[in-house]
């Protein structure tokens, strides 16, 4: 009975119900109402806001991509159009599903510095990931409700701290899509189809991936409206509710077709190592510091709630839960040459299902736990600041190391695996990347990969792939130095003879003893998290000086 209540009051808009309560009601009534109605909307408004703090408290976030992201908004912005970063970059622009960062902080840079527009895009994206759960229960219960300030956590997922940007925000859309196909739902179908094919064709090209969210949740939610339905028809009604999904995803398919094609193509379906992964990706407070206390407090109550009745799953949610929970659990890891495929649905799952429950208690249980979720998630964001704190001072002490050497050096960057251990440092791999828009300097692991990124590189010196994105080890210096490859963790094409090609070298050791490296690597800085090295032209294979690729020629 509460549940087919719940779907009168949703099919009711706010704005009419408000009308009803306040039309006789004294003025200090009329406050109260509203409040009742619309003061769980404040506290995800406020959680947003605590959770977007820590973006602006550092000056570089603690992504892993962040810097090789902020380097190709300032090549696009103009800067691949001078020297000598015109001799190794190039912008090509092409309808790649990839590209919603690049069509819109570059043209922002002109008007505001380029990392406070990549952070305000940010702040944006983090706010979708927030509210939206919140307008999905709106949208089903009719209400806003408590729930979905559980969904807010969620936010901190693996795709925010690993910096993949455009995914990040991309699915924050989706999800604002998804409440957005369930409150029309009363819209004529002539009104409703184009406005949705003009907005999965946008979420398409912010990623690939984030239109696959909206679809699929489009697509289960009215395959569980029409199989829910009790109908003797509902195979019927099925085909009427999907064919308009089909001509909202056409345009974006179409567009799938012309993809221009990538360097790698396959899948990868490495289920059992990365099971772990699906769930550790769920709460993040940091790079690679998994909040599990948190999940696991979140899965104990939700599963109580549920047990004792304290807790109802909207019935067209129902269905929608379990299939997008299977797949999360079964998606590649591996596709299209995007690597983390794994990662990207069980945030979405997590927070859909916290937005899709209803609870039963009282208003001031319901104050408490909105007070609890807020302090939560201050206490998130404050551990995310300490985190990004130390990553961000690394940042800075680098940045001021490459002050030191010439204009357009070409950096390489590589591991000290037995300095490093156990610790991430994942977070310093795209760091060089920092030099390029500081110093006009050139970095191999900036992100020109052919069908994932506009950005291009001109010559050979550099990573063609996601396969080839990873800096080789110390290890492996010595093989590279006489090009050689064979035997190594990666196929590195880019590195062999490497010291003909680049002129410092930044290996990240975190604090740990530094490994032996080759001689003609010379020590000029020592830092907490990394050592930067000199390069020694002189080992360079005589037959090779002729072909010297030296950055004061560049643009002559």
């Amino acid at each position: 009975m509460r549940l087919l209540i719940a779907d009168r009051l949703r099919r009711t808009p706010i704005h009419h119900r408000l009308a009803g309560l306040l039309s006789t009601a004294p003025s200090d009534v009329r406050l109260a109402s509203i409040a009742i109605l619309v003061w769980p909307l404040g506290a995800s408004i406020l959680i947003a806001s605590v959770m977007i703090v820590p973006l602006w408290l550092v000056q570089s976030p603690g992504m892993m991509d962040y810097p090789a992201h902020l380097a190709s908004y300032f090549l696009i912005a103009g800067g691949a159009r001078l020297p000598p970063l015109s001799g190794w970059y190039a912008v090509n622009w092409q309808a790649i599903p990839n590209l919603g960062f690049e069509a819109i902080v570059p043209p922002l840079a002109h008007v505001i510095p380029i990392a406070f527009a990549t952070k305000l895009l940010l702040s944006v994206a983090l706010a979708c990931w927030a509210l939206a759960p919140q307008l999905i229960h709106r949208a089903l219960f009719g209400r806003f409700g408590i729930a979905p300030l559980a969904s807010t956590f969620f936010a901190f997922n693996d795709n925010y701290m690993l910096g993949f940007l455009n995914y990040f925000l991309a699915a924050g859309l989706a999800l604002l899509g998804f409440a957005a196909w369930i409150a029309t739902e009363n819209w004529r179908t002539q009104l409703r189809v184009p406005t949705f094919a003009i907005a999965m064709t946008a979420i398409y090209f912010c990623h690939l991936f984030g239109a696959v969210v909206l679809g699929l949740l489009i697509g289960l939610y009215e395959c569980s409206c029409a199989l829910g339905s009790h109908d003797e028809r509902n195979l019927r009604a099925l085909s009427m509710r999907l064919w308009p999904l089909v001509l909202i995803c056409l345009p974006a398919a179409a567009l799938l077709l012309v993809k221009p094609h990538g360097e790698e193509s396959w899948l990868s379906f490495d289920l059992a190592s990365t099971f772990r992964d699906r769930f550790k990706c769920l709460l993040d407070v940091g790079w690679n510091e998994h909040n599990y206390l948190l999940l696991g407090i979140l899965a104990l109550l939700t599963l109580t709630g549920l047990l004792f009745k304290r807790l109802v799953i909207h019935p067209r949610m129902l269905g929608v839960l379990i299939a997008i929970g299977v797949l999360a659990l079964v998606v590649p890891d591996v596709a299209m040459g995007g690597r983390g495929i794994d990662i990207r649905l069980p945030p979405v799952t997590a927070s859909i299902a916290f937005a899709s429950l209803g609870i039963t208690t009282s208003l001031m249980t319901k104050r408490l736990l909105a007070v609890t979720a807020v302090l939560v998630a201050t206490v998130n964001s404050i551990l995310l600041t300490q985190n990004w704190s130390q990553y961000d001072a690394a940042y800075q002490n680098f940045r001021a190391a490459m002050r030191e050497l010439p204009r357009g050096t070409r950096i390489l960057t590589a591991t000290d695996g037995h300095a490093i251990g156990r610790q991430a440092e994942h977070s310093y791999v795209h760091m060089a990347d920092f030099s390029l828009i500081d110093r006009d300097d050139y970095s191999p692991l900036l992100f020109a990969w052919k069908g994932q990124s506009i950005v291009r590189l001109r010559h050979e010196t550099g990573s063609r792939s996601a396969h080839e994105g990873l800096p080789p080890d110390t290890s492996e210096l010595g093989p590279l130095a006489h090009g050689k490859t064979l035997g190594l963790t990666h196929d590195y094409p880019y590195l062999q003879r490497f010291q003909c090609k680049f002129d410092a070298a930044v290996v990240i050791t975190m604090g740990g003893t530094p490994s032996p490296v080759p001689s003609f690597l010379h020590l000029r800085q020592t830092a907490h998290a990394f050592d930067l090295y000199e390069i020694d032209h002189a080992s360079c294979p005589r037959s090779l000086h002729a072909t010297l690729y030296h950055p004061k020629s560049i643009g002559a």
